[in-house]
């Protein structure tokens, strides 16, 4: 964060966390999986483990959570999760694009060294029109939330406000500087 200017990171370092998990019994012990899961994908695991189904016990919420239960019990399966935006970038298997001038194959280039875009423009092309079409479709939905200050509990101090034009242009500024501001 810059001032109180929120700049979104795209590269794997500060994004690539190990989730570490121990359940004995249940999760083999000393095993390493290379599924690709999301913070998001914890409430659809809770979820699975505790048998409530998600879209008709609460329609509509976490969209974008997927359960990696069956990765937890078998870590050599793969965690079949859709692409996800990684602040101003998109990840789809092991690709990653950002803006469209950057191209990575993490697989090979865990490290982002390698830019190879100039390689694989089709792969380029292609995963940056999908990821704007991604933002496009989430921006009505994104546009209008913006959370205010509840009367009854004074708890939230700042506004999250999103630029609809521009998905990657996110701001966090104190209440009293959002009143302002609409």
């Amino acid at each position: 964060m810059v001032g109180n200017i929120l700049i979104p990171v795209s590269l794997e370092g500060g994004r690539r966390t190990p989730f570490i998990a121990r359940w004995p019994g249940v999760i083999p012990a000393s095993t390493v999986s290379n599924a690709l899961i999301n913070q998001t994908d914890v409430f659809a695991t809770l979820a699975d483990y505790f048998n409530v189904d998600l879209a008709s016990q609460y329609p509509g919420a976490a969209e974008d959570s997927y359960s990696f239960l069956p990765v937890l019990t078998n870590p050599t399966l793969d965690h079949p999760r859709p692409p996800m935006t990684v602040g101003g970038g998109y990840r789809k298997g092991p690709w990653k694009i950002i803006g469209r001038t950057e191209l990575y194959n993490l697989e090979k280039d865990l490290s982002e060294e390698y830019n190879v875009l100039e390689e694989y423009p089709e792969i380029g092309k292609a995963l940056y029109e999908e990821y704007t079409d991604f933002i496009a479709s989430c921006e009505p939905k994104a546009a209008s939330l913006k959370v205010k200050e509840d009367s009854r509990r004074r708890t939230n101090r700042f506004h999250f406000l999103v630029s609809p034009g521009r998905p990657q242009s996110r701001k966090i500024m104190p209440i009293s500087e959002a009143r302002s501001n609409g």
